[in-house]
């Protein structure tokens, strides 16, 4: 099945989004796709990557649409490490973070 099609089937899913398609299409599937999730988002509004009033179903094509296909799971798992690790909502570790100078939300 081509990427666009798995896509759309498994968000057809009962009780699966997109993140959780693009998810599987990437982990397991082995697809070059870019789920957006919480992390993804926080790093990339405060980035300045993008505005933080965007919709979270809008951000995963936008994003998606700007991240090369080569890094696009490799990024996502820093990402979501980072998010995990350092740049934790209430509780960020700003002081080890290596982009906090790019950040709009540094403490």
């Amino acid at each position: 099945m081509d990427t666009e099609s798995l896509e759309a089937y498994l968000a057809g899913l009962p009780g699966v989004g997109l993140k959780t398609a693009r998810c599987v299409m990437m982990y397991a599937l082995d697809r070059s796709v870019f789920p957006v999730d919480t992390h993804c988002m926080r790093l990339f509004v405060n980035l300045g990557l993008i505005d933080g009033r965007m919709r979270f179903e809008y951000a995963q094509d936008v994003l998606q649409n700007v991240v090369p296909v080569e890094i696009r799971k490799t990024l996502h798992v820093n990402v979501v490490a980072h998010g995990r690790e350092t740049c934790v909502p209430r509780f960020e570790q700003c002081g080890r973070c290596v982009m906090a100078d790019l950040c709009r939300n540094r403490r």
